[in-house]
């Protein structure tokens, strides 16, 4: 990855732009650089990832360099490693956090650091797993024919606006359900209200599914079983 930055050189007094690596430009200083290579982007459930630290030329003795990321909610690295002297480069683990959270695609650098050495950097994209998502949760397993009973539909990211909720069931001639409810800006959830229709016919105990739709969420539905009277 190539980045511009200033060199630290000037031309009659006119900082003069360089193109550098990942490393850093060193700002016009004769110390030898780190460089660190990481992915470009790393995904939140695919598990970790290596970087590399490396040297141009092979360290007189073992180098302790330091490493730090700059968004641990996304991505840790360990506190430290070593770069032995008989080698140019040492590699180490990058632990990609899965959060469980919806934040969308976000920037992490990991930045390395030594003794009488120019620090390194590189950047990786962690992107984003987790989906936005609505739920119907109805707090019993069974509903009598007549019968009405509360339930919720919650959301696992608050909306910035008020959120239409629109809801259906999978059999409208045996359970109903008020539609549509407002989950308010910034809450997760709202109570619904869901009736069992007394038909006056034998069907049997049912199955039926309550669905949730709003959009920019992925539904999940919830299933309650409606038992017979007749």
């Amino acid at each position: 990855m190539k980045r511009r930055a200033l060199c630290g050189t000037s031309f009659a007094g006119v900082a003069v732009l360089c193109s550098v690596m990942a490393a850093g430009c060193g700002g016009g200083s004769d110390l030898p650089a780190l460089t660190v290579t990481i992915p470009a982007t790393a995904a939140e459930d695919g598990g970790d990832v290596t970087g590399t630290v490396s040297v141009a030329v092979a360290p007189a003795s073992d180098l302790t360099v330091g490493l730090a990321s700059d968004n641990t909610d996304r991505a840790t690295v360990p506190a430290q490693v070593i770069l032995p002297s008989s080698g140019t480069s040492v590699d180490f683990t990058i632990t990609i956090v899965n959060n469980g959270d919806v934040v969308g695609d976000e920037l992490v650098t990991i930045t390395a650091t030594a003794g009488s050495y120019e620090h390194g950097y590189d950047s990786m994209t962690v992107t984003e797993d987790d989906v936005a998502t609505i739920t119907v949760v109805i707090p019993q397993a069974t509903i009598n024919e007549g019968s009405t009973l509360p339930g919720t539909v919650m959301v696992n990211v608050a909306p910035s606006t008020d959120l239409e909720v629109t809801l259906t069931t999978t059999d409208d001639t045996l359970l109903a359900v008020v539609s549509p409810v407002m989950i308010l800006a910034g809450e997760i959830s709202a109570a619904i209200s869901i009736t069992a229709t007394e038909n006056g016919t034998v069907d049997g105990d049912v199955d039926v599914d309550v669905v949730p739709d709003a959009v920019g969420y992925v539904p999940v539905s919830d299933t309650i079983t409606v038992i017979d009277n007749d």
